[in-house]
């Protein structure tokens, strides 16, 4: 019986259909590490690095967003591979990548003041050996 299970999953699952991507534009946001800035076929624009997937990503910037992204972005930026928020219209290729982004906002995103050794708590277990602790969790006879 098994194996004629697995035959009928093997053919439903070679009958279904692949999902395929299909290239769309919407309206979102990505959060990117800023690369350069520069122009981009006479436009001015940015490089972005997507921190989802780590492609680089074109980000044309409209001329009435200008002024403001001069003052909100600058070399310093490039320098230090700062993150920023970019909001505007996505464009998305056949492989469900986003490919160019028109930014209507771009927002810095402050750089992390958190540091490893400030999340470490060596009171966390209560003395436990790790083991012990999980086991006494799952247990409910913690505390």
């Amino acid at each position: 019986m098994r194996e004629n299970t697995a035959e009928q999953n093997l053919e439903a699952l070679t009958a279904a259909p692949v999902h395929r991507f299909k290239a769309h534009s919407e309206i979102g946001s990505v959060e990117a590490n800023v690369i350069s800035v520069a122009l981009f076929r006479g436009d001015p624009a940015m490089r972005l690095r997507d921190r989802r997937n780590g492609e680089d990503v074109v980000c044309l910037v409209p001329p009435e967003l200008r002024d403001a992204i001069v003052h909100d972005v600058d070399f310093e930026d490039v320098w230090r591979n700062s993150r920023v928020t970019v909001h505007g219209k996505l464009y998305y290729d056949d492989d469900g990548r986003v490919s160019r982004i028109v930014a209507d906002r771009i927002s810095k995103m402050p750089p992390s003041s958190v540091k490893l050794e400030d999340l470490y708590d060596s009171d966390f277990t209560e003395g436990l050996d790790p083991q012990v602790y999980l086991e006494r969790w799952r247990e409910g006879t913690l505390g």
